[in-house]
């Protein structure tokens, strides 16, 4: 880190940037709860390199995926922040990243918290325009599990004139057969409420794709009476739950659409919360899981 004596005693200002490399499990870029920070098994270094392609420092992430890198008289000109898998030489020329071992790669970058996840995005180096000048603090890189066939983009899910409303993007996909809708009144224990066939050609894509899933209410009146039994086992009044009720009639009716949906798909929670999850399914049967959403009453 910068200290006062190194600000006041050299010719150009002490610059420093810090960051996290986290375990980004739905590829958004974003660190979210339960995305934790790693340092793939004490491989990740992360350097600072000057306009020359010089490293002018090297240090080690910590055991929380941590890093903090300094320079005391930044020269004019663009900076890079480049991920090795071992530590580098002040001087050594360094130009790409490395490609982190473990079965890891990169997902993006976030960057005083603008999640970036294209293709540039993806190689474990970050440029600093400007460093001496730049006004950048924070630079978060993600890795992910190569295995994971899709990367998720925002998911959304709210309750709109009467529809339980889940719109939701890939970024990319790979060998995908289709999602399924899951939904919790925990956060935890998640129960299928329905599916969404993939649109990539072949299960594959480069490109970002928009899915949505809604179902009318209308259509719960077939299951109104597992809904009540539902809330009744909870010892939840009618009168006071009406908002309650009509969540958990948005879930069911959701569920009777799809062929192979089960009808105790979700019960009112105590509070009202709903969750929402997305499952991918890839044609070999292999899944991988989004963030948890709340639904938006």
């Amino acid at each position: 880190m910068c200290t006062p004596d190194e600000v006041t005693f050299t010719v150009n200002n002490c610059k420093s940037v810090s960051g996290t490399i986290w375990d980004d499990v739905d590829g958004d870029a974003v660190q979210n709860n339960g995305e934790a920070g790693t340092n793939n098994g004490g491989t990740l270094w992360v350097n600072l390199v000057g306009p020359d392609n010089k490293v002018v420092q090297s240090v080690q992430v910590d055991n929380y995926g941590n890093y903090v890198l300094t320079s005391t008289a930044p020269v004019a000109g663009d900076y890079k922040i480049i991920v090795s898998n071992n530590q580098k030489n002040v001087g050594d020329n360094l130009t790409e990243g490395d490609t982190p071992t473990n079965d890891q790669k990169y997902s993006g970058t976030n960057i005083d918290g603008t999640a970036n996840t294209g293709t540039a995005d993806k190689k474990g180096v970050v440029t600093l325009t400007d460093f001496a000048n730049s006004t950048t603090n924070t630079v978060n890189l993600g890795i992910r599990n190569k295995a994971l066939s899709v990367s998720f983009g925002a998911i959304t899910a709210s309750i709109v004139n009467g529809n339980l409303v889940i719109d939701f993007s890939t970024l990319n996909e790979t060998n995908n057969s289709r999602f399924e809708i899951e939904a919790s009144t925990d956060g935890k224990n998640f129960t299928k409420i329905g599916e969404v066939i993939s649109q990539s050609k072949e299960g594959n894509s480069t490109e970002t794709i928009q899915y949505s899933f809604s179902k009318n209410a209308a259509n719960a009146t077939a299951v109104l009476g597992f809904g009540l039994l539902a809330i009744g086992g909870l010892g939840l009044g009618f009168k006071r739950n009406r908002k309650l009720i009509f969540g958990l009639l948005m879930l069911v009716g959701t569920a009777t659409a799809y062929t192979g949906c089960t009808k105790n798909d979700a019960a009112a929670s105590k509070d009202g919360s709903l969750f929402i999850r997305i499952v991918q399914v890839d044609k070999d049967g292999g899944k991988s899981y989004s963030k948890v959403v709340k639904v938006n009453q």
